[in-house]
């Protein structure tokens, strides 16, 4: 493959990214409200080290229409990767961020709810 078929070729898939950006996060126009980012945990996988499974799905569909579109691909999936491992710490320190603050909420709910039971269970003045 020649330097101009490499740079073809790169070029396309660039154009392809970030159609698919554009179309996933609604950024084509108001009519566009089915646009879907996503992330979802799956599972833990069963084998060495312990990967993280994920699923990521990119969507886009317009109003008055009931399809829906995928921009999902091997390349967008190859070039989240790289995004992600660039973005690696703050993603990491969000994910921390993110449990503390459901930690914190579990707390004063559980601490709203002892309150409770230590009022219903307190004597009652002659």
């Amino acid at each position: 493959m020649t330097k101009i078929e490499e740079y073809k070729e790169a070029k396309r898939i660039a154009n392809s990214v970030a159609e698919a950006t554009r179309l996933a996060l609604g950024r084509d126009g108001p009519r566009n409200d089915k646009h879907s980012f996503r992330c979802s945990f799956i599972n833990i996988a069963n084998q060495q080290w312990t990967p993280m499974c994920f699923q990521i799905e990119a969507s886009y569909g317009y109003y008055g229409s009931s399809s829906g579109y995928t921009v999902t691909s091997k390349e967008l999936g190859g070039y989240l990767a790289k995004a992600i491992n660039l973005n690696a710490t703050a993603l990491l320190d969000c994910a921390s961020k993110l449990s503390a603050d459901d930690a914190e909420r579990a707390r004063k709910a559980a601490e709203d709810e002892a309150r409770a039971v230590l009022q219903e269970s307190a004597p009652v003045a002659p």
